[in-house]
């Protein structure tokens, strides 16, 4: 018995190591540093990774899935939606296939990983973001000014930017590596794991302090807060049902109504926030009178879009977002998105992976999404859909690995 251990031991474990060796590599292209679409040829060289990437992935898929996830289904019909408005509107598709290639590939890889091994899978996004995240910081200590400069007059100056993106959002590429965290200190609760989930956390915080970005800030404290409060059970685990709607009814206050001026006291007095959130309300004006013009499929997705006269990459709100690329048609299907999350995370009950994601996704949709289009900015932010839809795979390793020590 003991020999047929040992010889287990050495047998499967090289094995695991490999695969996961090759799973790693081919996430890796799907995680292209901002930074890294300012060189041209680097831009490139990514893209054609990507494709065979995608290829190999879409290939371990159909051979070892029976059936695809319904969450990659309603992402790949969200895609489609704003695959066809965009040539509708006769712009580019270049950008939006490769986006679109790279988060399927993303939720396929993530997805499989998860439901056949998953402790793998979730030490692979881990070990994936940490590079990302420790590297992002060194670059902030390296060049605290930033390495390049990007202006957005839509929103009122301009912004520094650094491994991962400009200052306002470079933080956001991070949250799925602190959810696999998460989870791996409570699948294996070992001084190592906390340490990890600590240090990462740390560091992604303090390069935003170094970098300054208020929004973001709020985002991190709000995290931590949840974090401490609901470590021990003593609070009730917090709801993403609660958080959509919450982001719901601040979209209704502060994007469509503009009742932030009856705030002034919190916004300006004590937050020192710009009442029109740095432009950004003047921002939300123009696309309304877009969305008004096109409401079923909006004006489709690129890479930079002039309108009434404005210059703008994103809209800064992701409800308002899917409005301007894909209409109330994809309104429809991001809500239908949002929901089927929401009840995945919340069937939890006070369970402790549901809270490893209810404790991050809660200040995203409250807070985040208010400024920011994340879910469609940041591809990488999508796995955080496919975590929500194996919750179940991972309560089962925890299960299992509770009974191996018992």
């Amino acid at each position: 018995m003991l020999t047929q251990s040992y010889n287990t031991s050495f047998v499967i474990r090289p094995k695991v190591r490999i695969s996961g060796l090759l799973y790693f590599l081919l996430l890796i292209p799907h995680l292209k540093p901002a930074l890294f679409v300012l060189d041209a040829e680097l831009d490139m060289l990514f893209d054609v990774m990507r494709v065979i990437s995608g290829a190999c992935i879409l290939c371990i898929y159909v051979f070892k899935m029976a059936k695809c996830n319904r969450m990659i289904v309603l992402v790949c019909v969200l895609f489609a939606i704003r695959f066809v408005s965009t040539l509708v509107n006769g712009l580019d598709t270049y950008a939006l296939i490769i986006s679109f290639v790279s988060v399927i590939c993303m939720l396929l890889l993530t997805d499989v990983l998860l439901a056949t091994h998953t402790k793998v899978g979730l030490n692979i996004l881990a070990v994936s973001f940490e590079i990302l995240a420790y590297a992002n910081f060194l670059t902030i200590l390296i060049w605290p000014e930033g390495i390049y400069y990007s202006d957005n007059i839509s929103i009122g100056g301009t912004r520094r930017g650094y491994l991962l993106g400009h200052q306002t959002t470079m933080i956001y590429y991070c949250i799925v590596g602190l959810i696999a965290l998460l989870m791996l200190s409570y699948l294996n609760p070992t001084p190592r794991n906390k340490i990890r989930a600590f240090l990462f956390f740390t560091v992604c915080t303090l390069g935003n302090v170094f970098a300054w970005s208020a929004t973001p800030l709020i985002v991190m404290s709000f995290i931590a807060v949840l974090i401490i409060l609901t470590h021990n059970n003593n609070i009730r685990q917090p709801s993403v049902t609660i958080g959509l709607v919450c982001m719901t009814l601040l979209f209704v206050i502060f994007v469509l109504y503009r009742l932030q001026y009856a705030f002034n006291w919190l916004l300006v007095d004590i937050l020192r926030r710009d009442i029109t959130f740095s432009g950004r309300t003047v921002l939300w004006d123009r696309i309304f009178q877009l969305i008004d013009q096109k409401p079923l499929l909006g004006w489709g997705t690129s890479e930079s879009l002039i309108y009434n006269n404005i210059n703008f990459t994103h809209t800064h709100n992701q409800i308002l977002q899917v409005l301007f690329n894909s209409g109330f048609i994809g309104l429809v299907v991001f809500i239908l998105i949002m929901i089927y999350f929401a009840k995945s995370v919340d069937a939890g009950g006070s369970d402790r992976f549901s809270r490893s994601i209810s404790v991050v996704a809660l200040p995203l949709l409250i807070i985040a999404c208010q400024t920011e289009p994340l879910f469609t900015q940041i591809n990488s932010l999508n796995i955080i859909f496919i975590l929500g839809s194996r919750l179940k795979e991972i309560r089962s390793l925890a299960s299992d690995s509770l009974l191996k020590k018992l």
